[in-house]
């Protein structure tokens, strides 16, 4: 997982967090996305409206997903932890 606070990768080993330099070897690895519209990375849940087609989209911590509910600030991921309006 990447984590918010540095955007380092990290993995639950015995109950505990311990960092890691990347998430390759993972089964499976969540972390940010790159946000075109935006021009730069953003944390797994958070909402943006692209500005390629005023659709908005959640980052589920492996890539871009839709559809979001604007009015409930919610995705296929869960509520969302920032929205990004145009």
């Amino acid at each position: 997982m990447q984590a918010a606070s540095d955007q380092q990768w990290y993995t639950c080993t015995a109950g505990a967090w311990v960092a890691r330099s990347s998430s390759s070897g993972c089964a499976a690895a969540y972390g940010w996305c790159d946000s075109a519209t935006l021009g730069r990375k953003v944390p797994p849940r958070s909402c943006v409206e692209a500005s390629s087609n005023n659709t908005w989209y959640q980052c589920d911590g492996q890539t871009w997903v839709d559809p979001v509910d604007y009015t409930a600030q919610s995705g296929p991921a869960g509520l969302c932890s920032e929205m990004h309006q145009l």
